[in-house]
C-alpha cells in the first residue's frame, strides 16, 4: 500500500520513538495498535473474495465491528494507566507479519548445489552469459501475445487487461451512483459495476473487433484508408496546349511538360488493406505517461516509453536509479534502434504550431533520447537508422551485454511504418 495513507501511518509509528525524544512523557500517553486484515470497510470491501483463502494460510482476518472492539479495548483504565508509563504498541495483525514468510520456497541443498557444480563446471562462461530478466511489448496483441499464437483464445486475465487497454473497463475506488462504496471495475460509459467473470462475455467480441491483425481503421491514421487512397499524378510527356480562361475572360494557352505535376486527386483501391495495428483506444496515458509528454512525443515513443517500463517492472524493478546502487553510470547501456520507422508525418510539423525543442523531439532519432533520459540518463548507443538497423542492433546488445565492461544494458526496438495522411 502506498500514497499518503500510507505515509500517515508511517508517520504515526514514529511517535513512539518521539515520545521518549521529545520528552513527553510528562503530558501525552501514547497507544497504537497494528490493525491487520479487516474485512468490510472502504479500503479493504474490495478483497473480500481472498479472505477466506488468506485465513487458510493461517492468518486471522477480522470484520469491522471485531476490529472496533479490540480498538476499544485500548481505552480500557488498566491498559490506559500502562500507557502512560511508556507508548503501548498492539499487535492484533493476526499474524499477517508471519505470512510473506510461509511463502517463501525452499531452497535447495547444500549437497544438491554441490552436484550441480560439479557435473556442470566448466560448460558455461557466467563471465559472458546474458541474463535476461525483463521482457516488454506494445503489440496489436499487448501482453496477450503468447495466448493467442499459442492457444489461438484470450484467458480470463488477457480479456481484462485488453479490455482495460481499449478503454471499455477502467477501476474504481468511490461510491457508486447508489451510494454504496465499490472497489472493483466498472463500464467506462455507463459507470455500472462489472465482475472480473462478466468481462470476457460482454467486451470479447469488441476486444476481437479492435485488435491484433485486421483491417486498417482510419482513425488511427488520421484518416488514412488504403482503399481511398489519394496520389498525385506526374506527366509523362509534353502535352498538347490547352486552353484555359483568364481573368479578362479571354482565351489563353497552357502547355505542361514533361515532369510536371497534376495535383488533382486520383482514389486507387490497394490491395493491401491489413495491418497489424495497435489496439484501439489504447492510450499512453492510461499506463501513467504524463499529459504534457504524451501530447509533446510522437506515438512511437509513447511505445518505446511504456514497453521499457513494463519491461523493468517484469524484472521487478519500480525505480530505475536502483541500478545505480550497483553498478557505476558507465557500465549501464541504453540502446534503442527503429527498423524502417517513420515516426511522424512530416506534414504534421508544417501544417500544425509547434514550439522549437518539440519539433527537434518529434524527428526520427528522438525516441532514444527519450527513453534514455527520462527513465535512466546513462550512456547511449544507437545505430543508424536502416533496414538492418534491427540486426545491428541485436548484434550490438549481445556484444555490450557480454562485455566486462557492461553490468546492464536495456536494448529497445521499433518495427512501424506510420502512414501518411491523405493529401491533395
Amino acid at each position: 500500500m502506498g500514497g499518503l495513507y500510507a505515509e500517515a501511518k508511517l508517520g504515526l509509528e514514529v511517535l513512539m520513538n518521539k515520545w521518549h525524544s521529545e520528552g513527553w512523557e510528562h503530558y501525552l500517553s501514547i497507544g497504537g495498535a497494528v490493525i491487520g486484515w479487516t474485512r468490510g470497510t472502504g479500503l479493504m470491501a474490495g478483497n473480500n473474495n481472498v479472505s477466506v483463502g488468506i485465513e487458510k494460510l493461517g492468518v486471522r482476518t477480522f470484520s469491522h465491528v471485531e476490529r472496533a472492539f479490540n480498538l476499544t479495548s485500548i481505552l480500557h483504565p488498566r491498559i490506559v494507566a500502562a500507557a502512560a508509563k511508556s507508548p503501548l504498541w498492539v499487535d492484533s495483525g493476526g499474524g499477517m507479519a508471519r505470512l510473506h514468510y510461509a511463502q517463501f520456497p525452499d531452497l535447495p541443498a547444500a549437497s544438491e548445489l554441490a552436484t550441480l557444480g560439479k557435473n556442470y563446471k566448466g560448460m558455461i562462461n557466467l563471465e559472458k552469459t546474458v541474463v535476461v530478466v525483463g521482457f516488454g511489448q506494445v503489440g496489436p496483441w499487448g501482453n496477450s501475445r503468447w495466448e493467442v499464437e499459442s492457444y489461438g483464445m484470450f484467458s480470463l486475465d488477457g480479456c481484462v487487461e485488453f479490455a482495460w487497454v481499449l478503454g471499455c473497463i477502467k477501476f474504481l475506488i468511490s461510491p457508486l451512483k447508489s451510494g454504496e462504496h465499490y472497489i472493483g471495475w466498472v463500464d467506462a460509459k455507463t459507470q455500472d459495476p462489472v465482475a472480473d467473470t462478466q468481462v470476457k462475455s460482454l467486451y470479447a467480441e469488441n476486444i476481437l473487433k479492435h485488435s491484433g491483425i485486421r483491417v486498417v481503421e482510419p482513425e488511427l491514421f488520421e484518416g488514412y484508408d488504403p482503399k481511398k487512397k489519394i496520389i498525385l499524378q506526374q506527366v509523362d510527356k509534353n502535352m498538347r496546349p490547352i486552353e484555359v480562361a483568364s481573368r479578362e475572360e479571354g482565351l489563353e494557352s497552357q502547355k505542361l511538360r514533361q515532369g510536371a505535376v497534376l495535383s488533382i486527386p486520383k482514389i486507387l483501391h490497394l490491395n493491401r488493406w491489413v495491418a497489424g495495428q495497435i489496439p484501439t483506444g489504447w492510450d499512453a496515458k492510461r499506463y501513467g505517461i504524463p499529459a504534457d509528454v504524451a501530447e509533446a512525443v510522437d506515438p512511437i515513443t509513447l511505445f518505446t516509453l511504456v514497453s521499457t517500463a513494463q519491461a523493468l517492472i517484469s524484472a521487478g524493478i519500480t525505480d530505475p536509479y536502483e541500478f545505480y546502487q550497483y553498478a557505476h553510470v558507465l557500465v549501464t547501456h541504453f540502446g534503442h534502434v527503429d527498423a524502417l520507422a517513420i515516426a511522424t508525418d512530416p506534414e504534421f510539423l508544417y501544417d500544425h504550431d509547434m514550439m522549437d525543442q518539440v519539433v527537434a523531439k518529434k524527428m526520427n532519432q528522438a525516441q532514444l533520447y527519450w527513453g534514455h533520459d527520462y527513465y535512466l540518463g546513462e550512456p547511449r548507443i544507437a545505430p543508424l537508422r536502416a533496414a538492418s538497423s534491427l540486426a545491428m542492433r541485436t548484434t550490438t546488445t549481445l556484444h555490450l551485454s557480454s562485455a566486462r565492461t557492461t553490468y546492464l544494458c536495456i536494448p529497445t526496438a521499433a518495427y512501424a511504418l506510420m502512414a501518411s495522411r491523405p493529401h491533395c
